[in-house]
């Protein structure tokens, strides 16, 4: 999952910019692998997107916490987003969006 993330944020990088919208990124991937909930990849993606952080290969330039200091984990933000309803899949088209907050990322 990790090479299909990071392909996939490099992709749109080269395509519209340095930032990237994290749904954009998510709709360029396979998805959910078979029987897996939605709670459950994005819970995945959430803990990807926290070892990439730590490992200094991620991002967040739109940190919500500025002018203080960076928190030291992001694990459980974008698990969060999912389960209040601002990042969710559309049940018909199957595409992932966000609504009235997103995150941003880049990769290096």
């Amino acid at each position: 999952m990790e090479q299909e993330f990071v392909t996939a944020a490099k992709a749109l990088q080269g395509e519209s910019g340095p930032i990237v919208e994290l749904p954009s990124v998510l709709n360029r991937m396979s998805g959910p692998r078979p029987g897996q909930t939605d709670a459950e990849y994005i819970d995945e993606i959430d803990r990807l997107i926290n070892d990439l952080y730590l490992r200094r290969q991620l991002s967040i330039p739109t940190q919500r916490w500025l002018p203080g200091d960076s928190p030291t984990t992001l694990r459980g933000s974008h698990t969060m987003l999912f389960q209040v309803g601002y990042l969710f899949r559309d049940p018909t088209g199957g595409w992932w969006a966000w609504r009235d907050h997103c995150s941003y990322l880049h990769v290096w």
